[in-house]
């Protein structure tokens, strides 16, 4: 108990009962020229890919760096034009973006937990985000859910076409989006950051 707690006192005795505070993360995302994916396993302090992309994009009637980004749904995000159908960044997500240059892009915020993060794949083709902060083979991440998965594709075009043996990929990598089609809609839960398990957690959806 201090004895001067609700106002100032000369030479008075308080203190901070308690301290609550947020840590802030950071992840660079190396974008190149022209189409490419990305995605983040940051929240961003200001989520919205206006403020995200601030750095990289110009006034409304301008050409900033940034062209346009799209989500699976066909959503845009296109500065030059004031349209943000968007709006803020999902860490499930994987996104298409344009530039005029390659350049780097920081993110800071909060870092998701992929334990704690499912992501939803419908039936067809979607763009999924990489949540983990280390690269790892893309069959071993994808195994759980490889009898749902038709093709995965990345940025490059390369493919893991597991039905024929097929794995151009490699390695799932920290910043980039992929473009999976499934033949069943599922729910899929990356490995956690610390571990490389043989198998992870899914749920295929509506059961």
């Amino acid at each position: 108990q201090f004895a001067n707690d609700a106002y100032f006192t000369p030479n008075g005795t308080s203190g901070i009962l308690s301290l609550n505070y947020t840590s802030i993360q950071t992840q660079i995302l190396s974008i190149p020229v022209g189409w490419s994916m990305f995605s983040t396993y940051i929240y961003p302090v200001m989520p919205n890919l206006i403020d995200v992309f601030a750095t990289m994009i110009a006034p409304v009637g301008q050409q900033g760096n940034v062209i346009i980004i799209k989500d699976y749904s066909g959503n845009v995000f296109w500065p030059a034009f004031g349209l943000n159908l968007i709006g803020n960044v999902d860490n499930t997500q994987g996104y298409q973006i344009k530039l005029t240059f390659a350049e780097q892009l920081t993110v800071s915020g909060t870092q998701v937990d992929p334990l704690t993060t499912p992501i939803n794949l419908p039936a067809g083709w979607s763009l999924i985000s990489y949540l983990r902060t280390t690269a790892a083979p893309v069959d071993l991440m994808l195994s759980p859910i490889v009898v749902d998965i038709e093709i995965v594709k990345n940025g490059n075009g390369m493919v893991y076409w597991p039905l024929w043996g097929v794995n151009a990929i490699g390695n799932m990598v920290p910043g980039e989006g992929y473009q999976v089609k499934t033949f069943n809609a599922v729910q899929y839960i990356y490995p956690a950051n610390a571990t490389l398990p043989t198998k992870s957690v899914f749920t295929p959806l509506g059961e």
